[in-house]
């Protein structure tokens, strides 16, 4: 399990709960569990098969089938496209499609998710960031930095470190943004790496700082994620 301090910017004009039901709506889609809109995946059965592909046609389906959902799933960020229109569309760019054999012959027909089609109906997220969380008060003592956060506060119920993206510190570094927008940023490489100058690692800087510039009325509330 991998821990890594995250902030999530939201409207500067929002108190109390609100701040936190904002927070959580931004996080939700890179939830890992069903938290997704219904979508189509390629079922486990041919993700894993575990038989050996007789024909050459049953070869070629299978690993067309497993490439194509890899490909799907690198481009997720909310289970769209559902993954058998991103597989038509690949199916369809092949010089010879024809040569690709439906699903079902090389699904188990035994499967009791997807019946023998090769495809399931799920709203499990297929590319997940985090699966828990907490807000942190001291969550710059958790990275190592001996500067506190001046000007956080309790927000409603919840141990949440809240603040002004402007009033944010220069020797705070996040691993991880959400923006308003939802977009999911993240450090190609370990913040510790900035202070050994980590060619990335000052590239994320950079990055961030524009972020901060970029939404300074907004608020930034800060967490360490699990995943």
């Amino acid at each position: 399990m991998s821990r890594f301090s995250t902030v999530i910017m939201v409207p500067g004009n929002l108190t109390g709960d609100d701040v936190y039901d904002a927070a959580m709506k931004l996080l939700r889609p890179y939830q890992d569990g069903p938290y997704c809109k219904e979508h189509e995946e390629l079922c486990y059965c041919v993700r894993e098969f575990k038989c050996t592909a007789h024909t050459e046609a049953e070869k070629a389906t299978l690993e067309f089938a497993r490439n194509t959902f890899s490909n799907w799933h690198d481009i997720q960020e909310q289970g769209e496209p559902n993954f058998s229109e991103f597989y038509a569309q690949e199916l369809s760019k092949l010089e010879k499609p024809t040569d690709i054999l439906d699903l079902s012959a090389v699904a188990c027909p035994e499967c009791e998710l997807c019946d023998g089609t090769g495809m399931i109906v799920t709203e499990f997220n297929p590319s997940p960031y985090w699966d828990s969380f907490k807000y942190e008060c001291h969550v710059l003592y958790w990275r190592g930095y001996s500067e506190d956060l001046e000007g956080a506060k309790w927000v409603g119920n919840h141990h949440s470190s809240v603040l002004r993206v402007s009033e944010i510190p220069e020797t705070y570094v996040p691993e991880v943004v959400v923006t308003p927008e939802g977009e999911w940023m993240e450090s190609n490489s370990p913040v510790r790496c900035i202070f050994n100058g980590n060619k990335y690692a000052q590239e994320w800087v950079s990055k961030f700082k524009a972020l901060k510039e970029t939404y300074s009325d907004h608020l930034a509330v800060l967490t360490v994620m699990e995943f």
